[in-house]
């Protein structure tokens, strides 16, 4: 395990080491958080449709406004659980190094007594205010775990997808 890759992080400069994911664990993470909702999932309505004289064919109604608002609505859970989920594997997985038990109990110490909330398990505490406190930090973080793995035009979409709202942001 010594030899895994490291990355020294632009915000925090930290230097970690990594374990980087194989190329399909987007997939197989957000397949997981498709599968956790699926019984959620809506069904659009159905409409009858003459598709002959007297003879009727019922077809999905794909447009109706319900339908599309409660298919976002899944959607946006999904994407939220998916989230949640790449968050575990970067910090259960992908971070090899490990912290200061007494340092981090300083540091939210110092949160709590502010009365600001962090998150409940040191591990994931210590990656998102030591480690990688910025989304700069982050990026990087998830790129090189995730993005690494994937082929050269996957890695640029993917790269691109992590940048999005900055460049949407800076455009406006």
């Amino acid at each position: 395990m010594n030899n895994l890759p490291t990355v020294t992080l632009p915000g925090s400069g930290m230097t970690v080491r990594i374990r980087r994911q194989p190329g399909d664990m987007l997939r197989l993470i957000e397949a997981s958080a498709r599968r956790e909702y699926e019984h959620e999932r809506p069904q659009p309505p159905t409409q009858k449709l003459e598709v002959g004289p007297g003879e009727y064919k019922e077809i999905e109604d794909t447009n109706n406004e319900e339908f599309v608002a409660s298919l976002e609505e899944f959607e946006t859970k999904v994407q939220t659980l998916f989230s949640t989920k790449m968050l575990d594997v970067i910090v259960k997985v992908g971070i090899v190094d490990s912290y200061d038990v007494n340092e981090l109990a300083e540091l939210r110490k110092m949160y709590t007594d502010m009365d600001i909330e962090t998150p409940t398990d040191d591990r994931s505490f210590w990656v998102q205010f030591v480690v990688a406190p910025s989304a700069e930090d982050f990026a990087t973080l998830t790129y090189e775990i995730f993005g690494k793995s994937l082929p050269t035009e996957a890695q640029v979409a993917f790269h691109r997808t992590l940048f999005q709202r900055n460049v949407e942001t800076q455009a406006s």
